[in-house]
């Protein structure tokens, strides 16, 4: 649907030229061929009501742009007064700055899709990043509480040796280690 009324656009900017106008004319072939570089991103949107309001309202103003352009080249070939090619140049010209301004809202959604999907892909590096964080934490804690476990299961049984040899040589030579472990 975007496609065909961007070449409908491009069928329209070949249609008339004219002249007195250039600024208007760049403008519009500015927004057309925006719309055309966008065309396969804003595909992969998924069609929002703004989007199908904009290209309904844009082929509504269509027949009458089409009718306006064929009938300023008529007006000129048909040696018209100037007054009415004005008058036919000035309609052209509202109706050109409708269709410039509904391209522009279509690059203005394109874009907002291009920072709402940065600012997706921001909040997903954040909570990895969190979450990464959490997991490293626990990992630690895990660590941590294994490594005191085994440190004491090794220091519990050297103090009481201590304490059996410290006995021993105070002459109580009846002192024993009870050993309740089998990794000895």
């Amino acid at each position: 649907l975007l496609e065909s009324a961007v070449s409908r656009i491009s069928l329209l900017l070949y249609q008339y030229t004219d002249v007195y106008d250039q600024s208007l004319l760049n403008s519009l072939e500015k927004y057309r061929s925006l719309a055309i570089q966008y065309i396969s991103e804003l595909r992969q949107l998924n069609p929002t009501a703004e989007v199908i309001s904009l290209l309904d309202t844009y082929e509504a103003i269509r027949p009458s742009q089409v009718a306006l352009a064929d009938g300023i080249i008529s007006a000129v070939d048909r040696r018209t007064p100037v007054a009415e090619i004005i008058s036919l140049h000035r309609e052209r010209e509202v109706l050109d700055n409708e269709v410039i301004s509904y391209l522009k809202r279509v690059v203005e959604i394109k874009e907002e899709h291009r920072v709402a999907t940065a600012t997706a892909g921001k909040e997903l590096r954040v909570n990895l990043v969190r979450n990464t964080i959490a997991i490293i934490a626990l990992i630690l804690g895990i660590i941590a509480a294994v490594s005191f476990w085994i440190v004491r299961s090794i220091t519990i049984p050297v103090k009481l040796l201590a304490v059996m040899a410290e006995q021993i040589s105070q002459g109580n030579f009846e002192a024993r280690a009870t050993i309740e472990g089998r990794d000895e």
